[in-house]
This record gives C-alpha cells, sequence and structure tokens, in this order.
C-alpha cells in the first residue's frame, strides 16, 4: 500500500495518457488522505474516479476539496452592491449548480450523502475577498497521502469536472516527497493547502460547505450503502470488451453446439462427456449473444448457477479469460449484496449494458438473493451447470423465466426416470440440443482411453451375519407394512447395511494387496466414499494403509479445506510432491486435475452421476498420459446355502437389485473400456451366482 512501489510520471496530458486510470485511480486505491484545491465542483467527477475513491475509502481513507462556486454575473453584482449577505449569495448559487430534480443523478447524490455522512468527505468553499477584482477559485492542485505518509503533489489544468476529465485538453504535473528534487515543491503546496483550508490566505476567503445543501444531498442517502460501478470509455482496464480470446480455438463439435443453441433461440441443453469443454462451450455461446446485444447497445445480461463454491471459482477463472468480470454471490450476502443491488440499480436504469452474476444453489434459493434478482428487467441468460442438481421442487419453483436459457450436464440422460428432471428438461423448452457423449469424444482423440478392472470384495463371516440379520429386519418391514411402510425405520436400517459394504474390511485388504502396482505411481486418487460423518474413519484406514504399508506420499481432499489450502494440496499434487489424493465427494465435480491416471474406487453410491462424474476426473487430456486406469471395488454379499434356504423370495428380490445397480455401473464403465473383455469375463461369475439363485 506504499506509492514507492508505483511506477508514476512527472507529467501526465489527455494527449498522450489516461490521467484518470494512470494516476488517479493508482494513487487513489494505495492513499489515506486525498486533498484537492480546485476550480468549478461537479458531483459528476466524484462518480468517474470512483474506483480511486472506493479504494480510499475502504483504507479509511478521508477527501477534503476547496471549490469555487460558479458565480453568475448578476451574483457578483448583487455581492459587489451590498444587496445581500455574500455568503447567503454564494450558497444559493451552490444550491443552484446540483441538479436535484434530475433523476439522472440520484445516484451521484446517495454516493456524495455516503461520504458526508461518513465523514469521509469535506468540502470547504473558496471566493475571492476582493469582489471588485473578481474571479473563480483557480489554482489547481493537489496532495495524496499513502498511509506512511509518502506524499504525491501534483499541479495543473484539471478541474474535479465530468468535462475535463473526459472532453477538454487538460494536463497535470506530479511531485513526490521520496524524490529529494521535489521536496520544496511538495512542502509548498502543503502549506498552501493549509492556509487556503484553515482561513488564513489574504487573498481569498474560506467557507464551511452550508449546511442546507449537506442536508438537501443527504435525503438522496439510501439505506443500503453503493457499490459504484461505472462504464465508460475512459479505461480499458477497467471495462474491457466481452470477446471470446484469440488464444483459445474451439473444436469443431463445440461450434457446432454454439450454432446450434443460436438456431434454437437460445434455449436448450448441451449434454456434453465431462473433459469435452462443456465450460469454455457455454461461455462462449454466451458471449456471442451478448456481443450482438452490445453492438446494438442493448442492455443484457448472465446469471450463471453452480452446486459448490468450488465450481464457482472454477467458473469465474475462465470468465475473466473472456473479459468478464461476474459478481460472486455465495455464503455471507455481506460479501456480495450491496454490489449486487448496486449493479442491479445501474443495469435496470441503462447505466451499464451487462451485468454478470455468478452464485450457488444455495445462495440462489435464498430469500436475500430471490429479492434483488427478481428486479431485473432487461433480458438476461440463464446458465445452470451441473443442472440435474437443479431437480428439486425447490429449485424448479424460483427458476426464472429469462428470454435465453442453457442448461449443462454430462450425465442427463441417466436420469430420465425422475419426474422432476422431465420438469427441468421442459423448463428450457428446446431439450437436448447437442451431445456429445463419451465414446465419440474417446474415438476422436479428446478424451483419454481407460483400462477398468473390476476388484470383487468378500465379507468377513462377522459383516456377513450382521448384514444377514439386517436384511432380515428389512424383510420383515418391507412383508408386514406393504401398503403403510415404516419409512424412517426402513430408511435407518437400509443405511446401517449399506454401510456395511461402504466399509467393508476386506477392501483394505484387497488395497494392500495391490502394493506393487501402486508403490512406485504418481497421479492417483481414492474415492473413499460420500459423506464425511460416515467416511472418515474409513479414509484414515485407508490413508494409513498407503503412507505407511505401500510407502506413497498422500494427503485428504475432503470439502472442509479453505480454497487457499485446497489449492496447495493440488499444486502439490500436480507437481509430484504428493502421489495420491484420498477424496471424500468433493472431487466428483468441479475439480479439474489433467494429472490424474489413476483412480480407485473404494467407495460408491448407485447414483450414474456420482460414478460418471469420477470416471470423467481421470479421462481428461495430459501430455504423456496415453491411457487411465480404474480399480472398482465391488463388494458383493455373497450368502452360503444355508442363508439362502431361510431368505423368503422378497428378501431375494431386494438382494437381486442391490447387485443390479452395482452392475449398472460396471456396464457402464466396462462397455467403452480398453480391455471391455476382460472385464466382462470376471463380472460374469458373479453375475452367474445370483442368477443361480434366483
Amino acid at each position: 500500500m506504499s506509492f514507492i512501489n508505483e511506477n508514476f510520471k512527472i507529467y501526465y496530458s489527455t494527449d498522450n495518457d489516461d490521467i484518470v486510470k494512470d494516476f488517479y485511480y493508482k494513487a487513489l486505491s494505495k492513499a489515506v488522505l486525498y486533498r484537492r484545491a480546485t476550480g468549478f465542483f461537479s458531483s459528476s467527477s466524484l462518480i468517474l474516479i470512483s474506483k480511486g475513491i472506493e479504494a480510499l475509502l475502504s483504507n479509511e481513507g478521508k477527501m477534503e476539496l476547496l471549490v469555487s462556486p460558479n458565480l453568475s454575473q448578476e451574483d457578483i453584482e448583487a455581492i459587489k452592491n451590498g444587496y445581500e449577505n455574500r455568503k447567503n449569495i454564494i450558497y444559493s448559487n451552490l444550491l443552484r449548480n446540483f441538479d436535484f430534480e434530475n433523476i439522472q443523478f440520484k445516484d451521484q447524490y446517495n454516493f456524495l450523502a455516503w461520504l458526508i455522512y461518513e465523514n469521509r468527505l469535506d468540502i470547504k468553499i473558496v471566493v475571492r475577498k476582493d469582489f471588485l477584482n473578481y474571479g473563480i477559485f483557480h489554482d489547481k492542485f493537489g496532495l495524496i497521502y499513502d498511509k506512511f505518509n509518502n506524499k504525491i503533489g501534483f499541479h495543473g489544468s484539471m478541474n474535479e469536472s465530468e468535462t475535463a476529465m473526459l472532453d477538454n485538453y487538460e494536463s497535470i504535473n506530479a511531485f513526490f516527497s521520496w524524490e529529494d528534487r521535489d521536496l520544496e515543491r511538495i512542502n509548498h503546496l502543503e502549506v498552501k493547502f493549509n492556509n487556503i483550508w484553515n482561513n488564513k490566505n489574504n487573498n481569498w476567503e474560506t467557507f464551511e460547505f452550508p449546511e442546507a445543501l449537506k442536508e438537501r444531498i443527504l435525503k438522496f442517502r439510501t439505506n443500503t450503502k453503493p457499490i459504484i460501478y461505472i462504464e465508460n470509455n475512459y479505461s480499458d482496464e477497467v471495462i474491457k470488451e466481452v470477446k471470446i480470446p484469440d488464444y483459445i480455438v474451439l473444436r469443431d463439435y463445440q461450434k457446432e453446439a454454439i450454432k446450434n443453441w443460436i438456431k434454437n433461440e437460445g434455449k436448450g441443453i448441451f449434454e456434453m462427456a465431462t473433459g469435452t469443454g462443456k465450460t469454455i462451450t457455454a461461455i462462449s455461446a454466451m458471449v456471442k449473444l451478448i456481443e450482438q446485444y452490445n453492438k446494438n447497445k442493448i442492455p443484457c445480461g448472465i446469471l450463471i448457477i453452480v452446486p459448490y463454491k468450488v465450481l464457482l471459482e472454477q467458473w469465474d477463472e475462465v470468465l475473466n479469460k473472456f473479459n468478464i468480470t461476474a459478481i460472486k454471490c455465495y455464503e455471507s450476502k455481506s460479501k456480495w449484496y450491496n454490489e449486487l443491488q448496486y449493479k442491479i440499480e445501474m443495469f435496470n436504469s441503462n447505466y451499464m449494458n451487462n451485468l454478470f452474476i455468478i452464485t450457488t444453489n444455495s445462495t440462489f434459493r435464498e430469500e436475500v438473493f430471490q429479492n434483488l434478482f427478481k428486479r431485473i428487467n432487461k433480458d438476461f441468460i440463464l446458465c445452470i451447470d451441473e443442472m440435474h442438481h437443479c431437480a428439486t421442487d425447490a429449485m424448479l419453483s424460483l427458476l426464472p423465466n429469462f428470454k435465453f436459457k442453457l442448461g449443462l450436464s454430462a450425465t442427463l440422460n441417466s436420469f430420465y426416470n425422475e419426474n422432476n428432471i422431465k420438469r427441468l428438461i421442459d423448463y428450457f423448452e428446446n431439450g437436448i440440443i447437442f451431445q456429445f457423449p463419451l465414446q465419440k469424444a474417446i474415438k476422436d482423440g479428446y478424451l483419454t482411453p481407460y483400462y477398468y478392472y473390476p476388484i470383487f470384495v468378500d465379507l468377513t463371516d462377522d459383516e456377513k451375519e450382521e448384514y444377514f440379520q439386517l436384511t432380515k429386519k428389512i424383510g420383515k418391514i418391507v412383508n408386514l407394512n406393504k401398503e403403510e411402510q415404516d419409512c424412517q425405520q426402513l430408511e435407518a436400517l437400509l443405511i446401517k447395511r449399506a454401510k456395511i459394504l461402504t466399509s467393508a474390511e476386506n477392501k483394505l485388504k484387497k488395497l494392500e494387496d495391490m502394493k506393487d502396482i501402486i508403490k512406485d505411481t504418481y497421479f492417483n486418487i481414492f474415492y473413499c466414499g460420500d459423506k464425511i460423518n460416515n467416511d472418515e474413519k474409513f479414509i484414515e484406514k485407508v490413508n494409513r494403509i498407503l503412507r505407511f504399508k505401500i510407502g506413497i506420499k498422500t494427503h485428504t481432499f475432503t470439502a472442509e479445506e479453505n480454497l487457499k489450502e485446497r489449492n496447495r494440496i493440488l499444486n502439490d499434487f500436480a507437481s509430484g510432491d504428493l502421489q495420491a489424493l484420498t477424496a471424500i465427494r468433493c472431487l466428483d465435480e468441479g475439480v479439474d486435475i489433467p494429472q490424474l491416471r489413476r483412480a480407485f474406487i473404494l467407495s460408491s453410491s448407485s447414483n450414474p452421476k456420482e460414478f460418471i462424474q469420477r470416471r470423467g476426473r481421470v479421462l481428461r487430456k495430459f501430455e504423456g498420459k496415453e491411457y487411465a486406469e480404474i480399480y472398482d471395488f465391488f463388494v458383493v454379499p455373497t450368502l452360503d446355502k444355508e442363508q439362502i434356504k431361510k431368505m423368503d423370495i422378497e428378501l431375494i428380490r431386494i438382494e437381486q437389485k442391490i447387485i443390479e445397480k452395482e452392475f449398472k455401473r460396471f456396464e457402464e464403465f466396462a462397455e467403452l473400456a480398453i480391455n471391455n473383455l476382460e472385464a466382462y469375463n470376471k463380472i460374469l461369475q458373479v453375475w452367474n451366482m445370483y442368477s443361480l439363485i434366483i
């Protein structure tokens, strides 16, 4: 936060420099005090340099302005002739200079009101003592201080007005207290400012800013502090053209997807395999549309909804490549509410051409977000990533009726049997308008081919017995209460039984037996469950085997790490400092690690979304990565003949359904594997056993 670290010039002119960006913005963003003596003062100038002022205020800084009223000839004559008290004439003139009736300036006055209210802005009025030779206060100079008391002085022709900053030829000379050659000039400007500010100058009289004018301005203060955002052409750094960057070369299938979406009037769904560039494709499609709106000078915005904050951060990173800076709405509303409120007002009032918002499912559902977001009255694009997460009554009831809609999923076909998924597809009106399945992505060389190895695990005798007893209890509830089942008790028993399969002891033995396959490898991931509370003990056991029995460097990766810690872990993994990650669910969606070569699925649900996403993580292309490997641990609750005899047909059917769900995952993985015949032969042995039972 020191001026000394910045590269300032000694001279700026509007011919060669963007003075607001290159000087004001750079200096005020590191300042704690801004003292300015100027000529005619306009509130619009504060808006123009609001980026710098905003930073000044966040540093608990303050502005002190010396300004001159723009007195008319009639005002001057009245003062000369003593018709009225000159202070009253000056104050009346200042009131006339503020166009309170123009609704266009209400946001500017709100900003001024907040500055005054927080004692961050102090304005004094300077007039000549001798009105026989009256002229306005033309001496234009300023001083800017950082927290280390480094000072920048400047002197020049710029007024604090919008006209001066954008239209006229203006220039300033700058001086720096850390430069010996400038120290005397800085001291001179400081003494000069202090004398005028404290009304100790022989030629000029200084008045306090009139209370009546303060009160008029304070009436514009809203309950919510404004976040200033102004769209002007003065700064490429602040406002950049939204476009597809030259270094992003879209693939043919991505171009086809974009073309289909535009052809379908901006409504529809992209179903694309994980790793094929859904995010880039979606943003490019939306940018194409935004470019058309901007060309015609018509406002249009984008709202992106994602399920997790880690996905939000990844989307934000990619959006920046397209010169899109989105308001990130998640977690505490104090981080985003004021900015979103203000920018929606600016967007609705045509002060901004574009408004970009990205939020999580949970924040989107919050009443505070909905109340703001429903105020939008311009054309908007809604983009929903991992859209299957929105197939709930709560989300479906809140989705807006925007003109343009784009849904994204890798796994949508796996959910067609669900009624809410059908409702969600109907919401996008044109359904799936582009598909790029995994098989085609691998065949065309956009994803890595893979080997699939199913690993079958038996339960221990104790686990079998517990599993069998739980199965009997489940059967009783099913048989006795077929019409009115005790759902809570049944669900508890099913969860308890599923946990036996999830944490089966022999999984760890099988893992330890794979030492020779694992020990000298890198870029491995071990999926250990989907809920931290249920699976944290199991993941600890996995870590102990990997570290002490197999001898590899590993780190746990869950949803509990903050963003900084998460990035550190991923960097260590990518660099080879870690050989493996042990994960609980959080790597299913949103984390891009193209280096991954091996996935060990030690725990998995029957949810197709989960296991399809896990496969997609390991198939991303990476230099030198010729193929990937997936080791899938199946726990099959094999029962002996005596146990089978004790089971009625209803229980046998329950067991068959469990196996069928597991086989769905197997079929999905084995079908496209390089070694699919080998994998199928292995699974048939188990399938035949259960076919014999039936």
